[in-house]
């Protein structure tokens, strides 16, 4: 008897033999029947994706003019990013981020800003390392940390106000794992922060510069919604201009995919003053380079200092708008929510619609949004949340007027339950 063959996958991606989690499914749902005020007023609304929506208009006019193509970028090039992309994004980041003059050999450009990190996790850190990572986090940070540098994410939950974590946080955590043999390595930061939409101030960066430096820590800050800083208070403070030189030990992260609305055109950069890393990550972004014709559009885009001025100002009036329309919503229903600065979202406390304060309460809320208001939602629990009731709205990924129609939607949605289980109670 001919014996059978069992279908199986090498060790190191057997980790990642699992379904994906119902939130991401019900985006996938959701692309499938988006909702139009004309064509389709009936579908999903999905304020789940980290996307913005609102300016395409501008930047896809921009790219029509970005696309005259010379014959060499149909062939191979520096598989770190072509030296003309480079420059650009020197003179960008040191216009807009760092304030003081970049090197163009510490600029690697890959395949995201997901992808960046996971080279930097394989560059910096031995398999079964710990990262600290924050809490609440955006959920992505897990798979990049895990998929394939197999590092371990070491989960900090916050003491502070409005769920933000104080050096004696990381503090605690780095003793707890030290002392139960847990290698940690490295720190993980987002700022702007996702779900939170806070910006770190300059004696913060410093002081945790400080730490990690007593403590032998890599620190890697991604700053992917850097210039998407919608408050009119406020303005974003780069770890590259707060530190003088990074240092073999500070690393930067950035993407065209949140700044400049192009999520699909994957094209994330590095930025590292570590020699040795150099040396390595020369290597690595064969496996996920950025392809010559968006290196080549992208390089237009930032040549033109005009237009990138203009659209950096319009987009975060978009964005400023659109975030208070969100407010006055949420406002208008009672719901609390923490004050965002930046980046796309809105960390809101929808508590009083549950049945109780419980994760289990927290996914039936999240479930009855999808299913009879077809707004889609990032329940907290995801996040890593330290208390139940949470969500994550990004409020960048529709319009406005989408916004409107998904709140009316939620009220609805909550009043037409709260009056079956008044029904239910008689």
């Amino acid at each position: 008897m001919e014996k059978q063959q069992v279908s199986k996958v090498s060790s190191r991606v057997e980790h990642l033999l699992q379904p994906f989690s119902p939130h991401l499914e019900a985006s996938f749902a959701a692309w499938k029947d988006p909702f139009d005020p004309v064509h389709n007023p009936n579908g999903y609304i999905n304020f789940a994706v980290a996307e913005n929506k609102l300016s395409l208009d501008l930047l896809l006019e921009k790219l029509k003019h970005c696309r005259n193509i010379p014959p060499s970028v149909l062939g191979y090039d520096d598989m770190r990013g072509n030296e003309s992309f480079r420059k650009e994004i020197a003179k960008f980041l040191e216009t807009y981020f760092f304030h003081r003059s970049v090197d163009v050999d510490g600029i690697f450009c890959c395949a995201g800003a997901g992808c960046a990190l996971d080279l930097l996790f394989q560059c910096l850190l031995e398999q079964g390392d710990g990262v600290l990572l924050p809490a609440p986090y955006y959920p992505g940070f897990i798979h990049d940390i895990e998929a394939r540098a197999r590092c371990r994410p070491i989960i900090v939950e916050p003491t502070g106000q409005h769920f933000r974590f104080q050096l004696q946080d990381l503090e605690k955590k780095l003793v707890e794992c030290r002392h139960s043999g847990q290698s940690v390595k490295a720190l993980l930061l987002c700022s702007p922060n996702n779900p939170l939409g806070f910006m770190f101030t300059r004696e913060e960066l410093e002081n945790i510069v400080s730490w990690t430096r007593q403590n032998g820590l890599q620190l890697i800050v991604d700053e992917i919604y850097g210039l998407s800083v919608f408050s009119k208070s406020s303005k974003l403070v780069s770890i590259g201009s707060v530190l003088d030189e990074l240092g073999d030990d500070v690393h930067f992260v950035w993407s065209f995919s949140k700044d400049f609305c192009m999520s699909g055109l994957r094209a994330g950069v590095i930025y590292t003053e570590n020699r040795v890393a150099r040396n390595a990550l020369r290597f690595l972004p064969y496996f996920c380079g950025v392809s010559g014709d968006t290196q080549f559009a992208l390089t237009q885009l930032l040549s033109d200092s005009e237009f990138v001025q203009n659209f950096i100002r319009e987009n975060t009036q978009r964005l400023y708008e659109t975030y208070s329309v969100h407010c006055s919503c949420l406002d208008k229903l009672g719901i609390s929510y923490v004050p965002s600065e930046a980046g796309f979202f809105i960390w809101m406390n929808l508590n009083p619609w549950m049945a109780s304060h419980t994760w289990e309460s927290e996914r039936e809320l999240w479930r009855r949004l999808l299913d009879k208001a077809k707004v889609v939602l990032t329940p907290g629990e995801v996040c890593h949340s330290t208390e139940p009731g949470w969500f994550r709205c990004c409020f960048s990924a529709a319009s406005s007027e989408a916004a409107k129609v998904a709140w009316k939607r939620v009220e609805q949605c909550i009043v037409h339950h709260q009056e079956e289980n008044r029904k239910r109670e008689k």
